[in-house]
């Protein structure tokens, strides 16, 4: 019994793949977005390893979706791979950006608290 007709059914179709390739590269984005927060809750003595381990994991783990996908989906792979990347590609510059913006708002933060000394009583 199909439940699903049209070009998404197989899985061998190019809009299966484009398809397939924007949403893992969404959940890239999430994964991005919960690393971006795990590094800013562990604060400031392991902000890099945070940032860098939570990137190992993500790489990893998202190639490893990408080698199954290809392997046992039958997954079109131009417009599969294609996609994935474009949006992999937005998804990095955005985190980028973030992460400038944050470096940024922090290092104000930090000039402007030893500008301004707390007064004493």
């Amino acid at each position: 019994m199909t439940f699903m007709i049209g070009p998404l059914a197989d899985a061998s179709s190019p809009s299966f793949g484009l398809v397939l390739g924007l949403l893992l590269g969404l959940m890239y984005g999430v994964a991005s977005y919960a690393g971006v927060k795990l590094a800013k809750w562990v604060g400031d003595a392991h902000y890099t390893a945070a940032v860098l381990g939570g990137m190992l994991v993500r790489m990893t783990s998202f190639l490893a979706l990408i080698a199954a996908a290809i392997v046992f989906l039958d997954v079109d792979e131009f417009s599969f791979v294609g996609a994935f990347f474009l949006t992999f590609v937005l998804v990095l510059a955005v985190e980028i950006g973030v992460l400038h913006r944050l470096g940024i708002r922090e290092s104000r933060e930090r000039s402007s608290a030893h500008s301004h000394p707390a007064p004493t009583d």
